[in-house]
């Protein structure tokens, strides 16, 4: 299966990820929510994340001019959950292919 495809930079993006958890019922309140990444280099890191939907559980970042794919080759992302609790969960991961503009599909 080919991975999801993005532009490298490209900022007119809302990244969901889909956590399995319904908010509006787990029994533990949800503290925080973050995106998880690695970038090609393996490198990784955090964006804050907002919840979209509490009876899906969907969580997303807006990309802009600091929170974007910047470098070109697979990225991977996942959601990060913090319960009150201090207990944490995750999602399934995701891969993105960041390619440059203007070059043609392989």
């Amino acid at each position: 299966m080919r991975p999801n495809r993005i532009y490298k930079n490209q900022t007119a993006v809302r990244l969901i990820l889909d956590t399995d958890v319904d908010f509006s019922v787990y029994p533990l309140k949800v503290d925080g929510a973050k995106i998880g990444y690695k970038k090609p280099d393996l490198t990784d890191g955090t964006w804050d994340g907002e919840i979209l939907l509490d009876t899906d559980g969907t969580i997303y970042v807006d990309f802009d001019d600091t929170i974007k794919f910047t470098t070109v080759g697979n990225w991977i992302v996942w959601a990060e959950l913090t319960f009150a609790d201090n207990r944490s969960g995750y999602g399934k991961p995701k891969v993105y292919q960041v390619i440059e503009k203007g070059v043609p599909d392989n």
